[in-house]
This record gives C-alpha cells, sequence and structure tokens, in this order.
C-alpha cells in the first residue's frame, strides 16, 4: 500500500506565477490616481503615453490608460494625441 503524504496539497502544488511577473500590493482607493497626477505635473511639459506612465509607476497600463481618460474628461489632465493616446499635465 503506498504510503500517504503529510505535505498538505496547497504545499505539493503551489499555485501557478506569471514568470517575470511581481505583485504589487494594491493601493488604497484614490491613491494610484494621485501617483498618476503627481507624476504628470513634475513634467508639465512632457506628455506621456499611459504605458509611459505605467512603466513609472510599476503598474497596470490598462488601469493607468482608463485613469488618464478619465482625468481627461475632468479636465485634470490634457489629452495631446489620439493615435497613440498621450497624455500632459494641464496647465
Amino acid at each position: 500500500m503506498a504510503e500517504s503524504s503529510t505535505v498538505p496539497d496547497h504545499d505539493r502544488h503551489p499555485p501557478p506565477t506569471v514568470k517575470g511577473r511581481e505583485t504589487t500590493p494594491r493601493l488604497p482607493n484614490g491613491h494610484l490616481i494621485r501617483l498618476v497626477l503627481e507624476h504628470l505635473n513634475k513634467h508639465p511639459h512632457l506628455d506621456f503615453s499611459p504605458y509611459e506612465v505605467a512603466k513609472v509607476l510599476g503598474r497596470s497600463h490598462g488601469t493607468i490608460r482608463r485613469i488618464l481618460f478619465t482625468l481627461a474628461a475632468s479636465g485634470q489632465v490634457v489629452q495631446t494625441s489620439v493615435r497613440p493616446a498621450r497624455f500632459r499635465a494641464a496647465t
């Protein structure tokens, strides 16, 4: 008869991980928006793509893109290009 294992199942079979990706802790509500605005305000003469901002902040570019479009709609940032989408601080 086979011997029963005392190692829990989750230790024998760890959850899959995505190679090259580190998980970052979730930020409090509204904090990422402030980080995006701070970055754009530090460089008011430059425009950025959502991917560039995401790379600097270490966050998902899809989330950053959504935030930038929301901020542009409210007038807090200026969209300087449609394709590719680029944004800069509102002056």
